[in-house]
């Protein structure tokens, strides 16, 4: 992972006018999900990918993300 990666995937999220490559996009992060919720700010993402695209992310936190706003998750260190 890299420090910058959330910024570069919210971008990539954000000008991808072509809706079947949006969801590709999507698709492709939910499937690296597991790995992401391993990391402080790819656990971050994903739940706030699970905000803006409950379609796409609803089954994820049932996968192993944990809550980043309450008070009882734990995230691993890195």
């Amino acid at each position: 992972t890299h420090q910058f990666g959330n910024y570069v995937l919210q971008k990539a999220i954000g000008v991808v006018l072509d809706p079947v490559l949006r969801v590709q996009i999507l698709q492709s992060i939910k499937n690296l999900s597991a790995s992401l919720c391993q990391t402080k700010y790819g656990n971050k993402v994903i739940h706030k990918l699970q905000k803006v695209h409950p379609e796409i992310f609803r089954d994820v936190l049932n996968a192993g993300c944990s809550d980043p706003n309450s008070s009882q998750a734990s995230i691993p260190s890195v």
